[in-house]
């Protein structure tokens, strides 16, 4: 005689459910990772552009437009990355919702499981029973019919 559990179905649902919410989650945290990759990046240029500021002021005296052109792009780029990291907290909140959605998605699986575990020890805990009776019987039907083992 085989187990089966009889919420099996609801826990493959939960199951799916579980891996909807990690593939959202993971989503999540990749659009997260790609904003925060950009700000890298956009530091990075701050770093290089301020590098050839101070080249240019080294070299050439005469290069204050130039010097100018990358002051006024060092600002809009600080603007940017300011807007950026607004995107990056929102971003890190939604990844944040969808992971408590995965945790819960995780628990009510896990609760199934256990459950799922708990009856099958059960069932096969009772069956024993029912076979240590059934061969105690009729251990006691030949003992009387005086059969021998």
């Amino acid at each position: 005689m085989k187990f089966q559990f009889r919420l099996n179905h609801v826990l493959k649902h939960r199951r799916t459910l579980e891996d909807e919410a990690l593939r959202e989650y993971r989503l999540a945290q990749r659009e997260a990772q790609k904003i925060l990759n950009e700000i890298e990046q956009m530091y990075a240029s701050i770093d290089n552009s301020q590098k050839q500021i101070e080249t240019l002021q080294r070299v050439d005296a005469a290069a204050i437009p130039k010097v100018q052109s990358h002051n006024d792009f060092l600002q809009g780029l600080r603007k940017k990355i300011e807007m950026k990291k607004v995107d990056l907290r929102e971003k890190q909140q939604i990844a944040e919702d969808k992971q408590e959605v995965l945790r819960e998605a995780a628990r009510n699986v896990k609760i199934l499981e256990k459950l799922e575990e708990k009856q099958a020890q059960e069932f096969y805990k009772s069956l024993k029973v029912k076979e240590d009776k059934e061969m105690n019987d009729m251990i006691v039907m030949r003992h009387q019919r005086g059969d021998v083992l």
